[in-house]
Order: C-alpha cells, then structure tokens, then sequence
C-alpha cells in the first residue's frame, strides 16, 4: 500500500502513515506500484484501478495488466495488438453488419425467400406423392427422381443465397499467384498469437480476385489476374499457401474450397489439400478516405526511402527513431530519418499545390513498399493521409499502414551552415578508401577512421588488431586544418546513396558534426564524430 497523502510505502494493517502521519483511507489500499516510462524514462504510479497509464513527461501511453501482487507486468506487443485487432474488427464488424442488413433486408423485400420455401414444400408433396405410386410404374419413379433433385437443388440456392455454404472456385496462372502472394506475404506477421493473421484472405465475392494480409500495422490488399467459376472467400495459412504455389509447374492453377473452407489446389497432375477459416473471421483493411493525394512517380519514392531508410533507428527504445518523417511544406516533399548518431535528409519539389502536413512512417512499412514499388520513373503511385494512417495506392495493390504518434524531433534546430573546413572529394574514390580500411576492422569492433585534412590532400587511418591502414586522397580544401574520427560505417551508408560525382564536406572541430550537401540542399547527411585517441591519431 501506498500513502495517497505522500506516496510512502505503508505496511499492511497501519491505521496511520509513519511518514506523514495521514489516516489510512480505502484508497491507499489500492495495489500501486512506480514503473518507468518506456519512452522518456520517467516515473509513473499505476494501481489496480488504471488500465492504461499516461507519463506526464513526455505523454506516451501503454496498457499494463496486474498481477496477484502489488507488481505490474507490462502487456506484450503481441497482447497489444489483439487488442487493436479487436478494435479494427468492431469497426469493420459495423460495416459488414450494415451490408448484411441491405442484404437480408432486399431479400426480405424480394419475396425469393417465401417463394423459395414455398416451392420447396410443393416439390417436396409432389415427390412423396410420386413415391406412394412407385409400384404402378417405373416412369413415376423417374419423376420422383427428378422432383427429388428438384428440390435438392432450390433449397441449395436458397442456402447459397443466404450465406450458409460458402464455397469457391478460381483459375489463376502461376507466375499472377506467385506474384500477388508474394506481395501480399509482406504484410503476414512472422510471430503472433492471433493465427486468423496468419493467413492470406482469397476475396472472389465480387468480380474481382483480391488478397488481403493484415498484421495490424501494416495492411496489403492486390488484385490477381484470373477467373471466377464460383464466387466465395477463404483465409489461408499464408506462408504454406506461398511455399505450394512457389513450387507448382509453371501452368494454371485452380483453387476451389468446399463448404468447411478445405482448400483444394491444382495444377496440371499436382494437388494439395490444406484447411482454410472463414472468410468473415479476417481482420479487414481500415477504409481510408481518399481526400487528396500525393502523387509521385515509383521510382522517386523508391529512391527517396532508399536515400534514407539505413539511418533509422532499429531498436524500439524510442519509437519515433524507428521511422522516417514525411513533411509536406510550401510544395516540397522532405523525408528524415535519424538514430541519434546521424541524420538523413532526402528533399523533391513537388509539381503542384498540396496542404502541409507532417507525419511519421514506420520504418517496416516504408522497407517493405520499397521492394514492391516497380522503381519505374513512368508508374505513378498515390499517397492518401489522415491522422492515424498513410495509405499508398499503385500498380492495383493498395498498402495501409498505422503512422507513430508523437511530435517528431525539431530536426532544423540540429541543423546549421556555419563551417570552418569544407572539403571537395572524389566519392568514389572516398568510398573505396573507407571501404578498403574495413578489411581491418572486425564485426562488431567499434575502431574510428581517423581523417587528417590539410591542404590539397585528405589522410586516412585505421588501427586495429588486425594491422594498420594509410592512405591519402586529393581534395580541394578551404578554411582550416582538421583531424577527426568517424564510424567509417556510418559514411559508407551515406556515400553510397550519393549519386554525384564530387560530394562536399562540411566540418567545424572534431566534437561537432560533419555535413554532407549538395549546393540546392536536395540531400543532407549529418555525421557525428567519433572521440580519438592520440595513439589512434597518430
């Protein structure tokens, strides 16, 4: 227990606080416990009565569950997207319940159901009666037969109409499937404890083949190529579903599932059988609105995230860090990334008015588009906003992603143009030198290149236990002398993004970071520096 008049720990059974003096009340009896923020590190106090703690600091929020005791164990990632799955499920379960309603209401208004009901009971007198004079002639059996199938077959539309057998049947090429599947693929969680999110939704409702995977952060919906005999949906297991289409002769392949969703997979003298779910038990896509959208061709976006992607954050401890800010602002679009030792900075004018805007992308969502996108300069692809989610839309496949809440760091503050050194380098030459060092460098370790600038010619060195390294490079300098140490990892990733032929350093002291632009600040890359020994500078 805790006191609610100064916080102190009590013991169990105290009448009065031996810190304060306060009476105990039934609110101190509350399970408390001080935890620390995952994002700032700050102190909050959570009791049994929270669910969801908010810090005062920085406020983030998190859902913690109790234990028996006074302790609090934080929930799992995956326990947190249950429950965002559940709540994306209520929303689409609203639609879904709304289209069912139209549905069964234009049914209703039909009058098909009655006359269905109807037709089945007169077929049904019409065979007993049949049946009852079967021994006067072979020809009325024939006819109670057929009054038999009759009605067999109106109550299995009628069944079918309503929902209560569900089957499918499509014809698809392999290279179509193969294709689709493995863009779809993209979006299936690797690990999870919901296993409806496991699998890929096969959607042939409607006069189009769609599939849908869903992890609850990332969403993939594509159209396949193919043709429909039957219409119906089925989820199935995505990854034996890839790994059976991945391995079939080059041919059509035709998928049909029976009324327990058993999926039967054929092509050419092959086939598989594997269980399928529901199709209504899938978690759907979130339904974006399409208000305005940012047009880019493929291949600028491609490059835009390649450009960036490698100087974001892999760890979670400050989420932020793990993806890249898109700033719509007077017409140019700027992508940022950062880990707290560089920054990456990708600027495009853009072709016409658009509202600015300011929002932060998942890294897993921008690497994963970046393998999708065709990298073609004439494909176009669309980008649509709101406030929790970015939705990118080409080539007939749609990719709806939640974005990282929180304000994104004041990135123009660590920003300057003031410099004491700037040098003119050859980058293919400045990357070869750094690259030829790592061969001295181990996995792992963590040995600087130490750079000396002077005048006309650019020094590199690395130490290690692997043996030493010397170079020089011609460059053009102004301004000061320099001797400075760099994770020569760092400007590998940046140099390597840089498609000039001469790139431009910019360096203070060797404490402050070191900026690599171009004259229309279309790329930006910020180094910091790495402390240097006098042995190492020697």
């Amino acid at each position: 227990m805790f006191c609610s008049n100064c916080g102190e720990k009590i013991e169990d059974g105290s009448s009065f606080c031996k810190n304060c003096g306060a009476k105990i009340t039934n609110n101190d009896k509350t399970e408390r416990v001080q935890l620390k923020c995952k994002e700032c590190g700050g102190v909050m106090t959570a009791d049994s009565s929270n669910k969801t703690l908010h810090c005062p600091y920085c406020g983030s929020s998190e859902v913690i569950v109790y234990g028996d005791a006074v302790e609090v164990e934080r929930i799992r990632n995956d326990t947190y997207k249950e429950m965002e799955y559940k709540k994306w499920e209520r929303e689409d379960e609203k639609e879904r319940k709304a289209e069912k309603k139209k549905a069964d209401e234009a049914y209703r208004k039909s009058g098909f159901g009655v006359v269905a009901i109807i037709g089945a009971i007169i077929c049904g007198i019409i065979a007993m009666g049949e049946f009852s004079q079967l021994r006067y002639s072979s020809r009325l059996l024939i006819d109670a037969i057929i009054s038999a199938l009759q009605t067999i077959l109106f109550v299995s539309s009628v069944l079918f109409r309503k929902g209560v057998i569900h089957t499918m049947k499509i014809i698809c090429s392999k290279s179509s499937l193969l294709k689709s599947v493995s863009i779809a693929l993209k979006a299936v969680p690797s690990k999870t404890t919901m296993p409806i999110l496991e699998c890929i939704l096969m959607d042939a409702t409607t006069n189009q083949i769609k599939f849908t995977t869903n992890d609850m952060e990332l969403g993939i919906e594509t159209i396949v190529d193919g043709q429909i005999e039957e219409k119906g949906m089925v989820a199935l297991d995505a990854k034996i579903f890839y790994e059976i289409i991945r391995r079939l002769p080059d041919s059509d392949v035709t998928i049909k599932t029976d009324s327990n969703y058993v999926a039967t997979i054929t092509c050419e003298k092959a086939k598989f059988t594997i269980p399928g779910k529901a199709g209504e038990d899938f978690a759907y896509l979130p339904v974006i609105e399409k208000d305005e959208a940012l047009t880019l061709s493929q291949f600028t976006l491609k490059e835009m995230i390649r450009q960036t992607i490698f100087s974001i954050a892999v760890n979670e401890n400050n989420r932020l860090m793990t993806g890249e800010l898109f700033e719509i602002k007077d017409n140019c679009l700027k992508i940022v990334s950062l880990d707290g030792h560089r920054i990456s900075i990708r600027k495009m004018p853009l072709k016409r008015n658009y509202s600015d805007r300011k929002i932060v992308v998942p890294g897993k969502t921008l690497s994963e588009i970046s393998k999708i996108l065709s990298g073609e300069i004439d494909d176009q692809v669309s980008i649509y906003f709101t406030k929790n989610h970015i939705l990118f839309e080409f080539d007939r496949t749609i990719v709806v992603s939640r974005l990282i809440e929180g304000e994104y760091f004041r990135i123009d503050q660590m920003l300057s143009s003031d410099y004491d050194t700037k040098i003119s380098v050859n980058k293919k030459e400045f990357l070869n030198c750094i690259d030829r060092a790592t061969l001295l460098v181990r996995e792992g370790d963590k040995k600087p290149i130490v750079i000396e600038i002077s005048d006309g010619k650019m020094e590199l060195k690395i130490d290690s236990s692997m043996g030493s390294m010397d170079e020089e490079i011609d460059i053009e300098k102004e301004g000061k002398d320099i001797l400075i140490g760099f994770n020569p990892k760092f400007l590998i990733d940046a140099l390597k993004v840089i498609d000039d032929e001469t790139i431009h350093m910019y360096l203070m002291n060797p404490k402050a970071p070191c900026f690599i632009r171009d004259d229309e600040e279309t790329y930006t890359y910020l180094i910091l520096p790495v402390n240097i020994s006098q042995n190492q500078a020697r």
